[in-house]
């Protein structure tokens, strides 16, 4: 796998989607990062930003690639959280964000990461499907300091891990936690290789695109290649 604009990692695969709801110039504010860091691990992220269109789209930029600035300082998930937020308090920003991130060591398979307001990922495990256990909830733009805490999964090779934002699951009238269920078994009736298809399927199954919110996935998979 190549994370984008870095080196070859070993022993990842990788894909994503992104729809925004803006279909003339294509951009809102739902966002992925898949990043290789100077340690070795791998940045994985999913955010979500208030709005659509090119606001959202600003601001998105804005908190992605102060992420990376972050992450490239060796900063625990976590602390990646705190200094986001501090960013948006400081500049008094009119939108919220969610964020789920994670630092992904390909060699051991460690997964530690946080999240703030964001659903938590999905994790593929030998037939099995569950959201991760999560740490506790916060949402980005609180008024600091904000009390992130990190969680802890053990990844082996053939486990997939989904991140994604609420539009893939959330619609006008229905509750959150059915749309939540509705991806679960998707992916439960998905036994075919690969993350591509994977996530083609679970688009179909969950009347992807949403008319109303953007919808970011991130996929990764470990390959034991490496």
């Amino acid at each position: 796998m190549n994370a984008p604009g870095g080196r070859p990692v070993k022993g990842v695969e990788s894909a994503f989607r992104y729809l925004p709801v803006e279909r003339d110039g294509k951009v809102g504010g739902d966002w992925y990062e898949l990043l290789d860091l100077p340690d070795g691990n791998l940045l994985l992220a999913v955010g979500d930003v208030s709005g659509h269109g090119l606001p959202a789209a600003a601001a998105m930029s804005q908190l992605r690639y102060a992420l990376r600035g972050i992450a490239y300082d060796g900063a625990p998930p976590d602390r990646m959280l705190d200094r986001l937020n501090r960013i948006l308090c400081h500049q008094r920003a009119d939108h919220l964000a969610s964020v789920a991130v994670a630092r992904l060591d390909p060699r051991t398979g460690r997964l530690v990461w946080a999240r703030a307001g964001h659903l938590p990922p999905v994790l593929l495990h030998a037939g099995t499907v569950r959201p991760l256990a999560p740490p506790p909830r916060h949402r980005a733009r609180r008024r600091p300091p904000a009390r992130y805490v990190t969680a802890e999964q053990q990844l082996v090779p053939g486990d997939r891990l989904l991140f994604y934002t609420d539009g893939l699951v959330e619609r006008r009238g229905t509750d959150l936690g059915a749309g939540v269920d509705r991806l679960l078994r998707a992916c439960v009736d998905y036994r075919a290789p690969g993350l591509e298809g994977l996530l083609d399927h679970l688009l179909r199954r969950l009347d992807a695109p949403n008319p109303l919110d953007d919808t970011c996935l991130l996929a990764i998979g470990l390959t034991g290649d490496g």
